[in-house]
């Protein structure tokens, strides 16, 4: 079997992005989130780096690239720090309104994400 290709979902985040109704656009936020994250977890845990399972493991993930010497490793951090806050708003506020253009800036801190975790030494 074939391991899951976690980018996918920040495609489908893209492709959600533009739809007029509010549930493609919370999803597509959702959606970015999940696929920085596991792409990200997936890559340190390649890396021989535990990362937890029990208390918080997006805060530790986000924590831990956030507090890195290498600046563009902390940016990391920071943007996927700030993606989750937006993935709780998206998934858990629904009283706040979530917009296209919300989802947008998602998708593209994402694509981020995803650049810059592809460029790390393997």
């Amino acid at each position: 079997m074939v391991a899951f290709d976690w980018k996918e979902l920040v495609t489908l985040a893209q492709e959600m992005e533009i739809r007029p109704d509010e549930a493609a656009i919370r999803a597509s936020v959702s959606r970015a989130y999940y696929g920085a994250y596991w792409v990200v977890r997936s890559y340190l845990q390649g890396q021989g780096i535990d990362v937890p399972f029990g208390e918080d493991p997006h805060a530790w993930i986000w924590g831990n690239l956030s507090n890195r010497i290498d600046l563009k490793v902390r940016q990391v951090g920071v943007d996927g720090d700030r993606l989750k806050r937006h993935r709780i708003e998206a998934d858990y506020r629904g009283a706040t309104a979530v917009t296209n253009a919300d989802a947008r800036l998602a998708v593209v801190r994402a694509n981020s994400i995803l650049a810059a975790v592809a460029a790390w030494p393997s």
